[in-house]
C-alpha cells in the first residue's frame, strides 16, 4: 500500500514525494520485513480464495462517488478547520479502505502545505491499517489475528510516530 501511495503522488505531485519517500518507504520496510519473519516462522496455511473481476462497474461508481464526497468534505474542512479539518476526513477516509484522500492531496499541488498533505496521508495510512486489523478480526483464524494485529501494530506505532514528529516540524 505505502508504495502504491508514492506511485499516485509521484504521478500527481511529484514536490510532495521527497516528503512522503521517508515515512512510506519506512513502513512498507516494516509491514515487508514483519510480514516475512511471520510467513517464515508459522506454518502455510492454503485455501480457496474467491476472487472477483477487477473491472466490474459497481466498485467504479462507488469510489467516484466516495472520491467525490472526500473532495467535497476536504474543502470544507480546510476552509473552516484548516489542517485540522483536513486530518479528520484522512481519519475518517481510512476506514473507508478507498485512496480518495491520497489522490485529493496530491492535486492540491501547492496550495496544500507538503508537511500537512505529508501527515495527512500518513493518518490516512494508519487508519486504512486499523480498518484492515478490524476486518482480520472478524474473519481470521486466531494465530493469524495475533500476527496480523502485531505487524499492523507496529505499522501503525511507526506511522504515527512519524505524523508526531513531522506535525512538530
Amino acid at each position: 500500500m505505502f508504495i502504491k501511495v508514492l506511485f499516485i503522488v509521484f504521478l500527481l505531485n511529484r514536490n510532495l514525494l521527497s516528503y512522503l519517500v521517508l515515512p512510506m518507504v519506512t513502513l512498507a520496510a516494516i509491514g515487508f520485513l514483519s510480514a516475512s519473519l511471520t510467513w517464515h516462522h508459522n506454518n502455510h496455511h492454503t485455501g480457496k480464495i474467491n476472487l472477483k473481476t477487477p473491472l466490474s462497474l459497481v466498485p467504479a461508481l462507488k469510489f467516484g462517488v466516495f472520491y467525490s464526497l472526500i473532495m467535497l468534505i476536504s474543502k470544507v474542512g480546510m476552509h473552516y478547520f484548516g489542517a485540522k479539518g483536513l486530518y479528520l476526513v484522512s481519519l475518517i477516509s481510512g476506514f473507508a479502505d478507498i485512496d480518495a484522500i491520497t489522490i485529493f492531496v496530491a492535486h492540491q499541488g501547492m496550495s496544500i502545505n507538503p508537511v500537512i498533505a505529508t501527515i495527512t496521508i500518513v493518518i490516512w495510512c494508519q487508519c486504512k491499517h486499523l480498518f484492515k486489523n478490524n476486518h482480520c478480526q472478524r474473519v481470521g483464524f486466531r494465530q493469524v489475528q495475533k500476527n496480523i494485529t502485531l505487524v499492523l501494530g507496529l505499522i501503525v506505532f511507526v506511522g504515527l510516530l512519524f505524523a508526531m514528529y513531522l506535525g512538530k516540524l
